[in-house]
């Protein structure tokens, strides 16, 4: 198995959300990562607003993450079916984890 991020971009959480709209969204996410049983390695965490950069690059605009695993690239794009983040018009970009020898 190897493993991969999904790095949610295009919608920030909104505090100003009502409980009942939340609590939706919430329990839309729970059936989600409950569905992906064993593929689910960490479910993440969205991002506070704001970031920092280091270096030349630019600023990545990401809002959130999750880690997968699955056998293959294709299975983890697969495994985005469903899922709220797009549901709700964000975008995941599915990144796969290189291996290091040793590591």
């Amino acid at each position: 198995m190897n493993k991969y991020l999904y790095l949610y971009s295009g919608l920030a959480h909104d505090p100003k959300k009502d409980a009942a709209e939340s609590a939706a969204q919430m329990a839309a996410w729970g059936r989600y990562f409950g569905g992906l049983g064993d593929a689910l390695v960490e479910g993440g965490a969205p991002f506070m607003p704001g970031s920092g950069c280091v270096g030349p690059t630019r600023v990545t605009g990401a809002t959130g993450f999750s880690i997968i695993q699955a056998t293959s690239l294709a299975d983890a794009v697969a495994l985005t079916s469903g899922h709220p983040y797009l549901a709700g018009g964000g975008s995941i970009e599915v990144l796969e984890f290189m291996k290091l020898p040793g590591m």
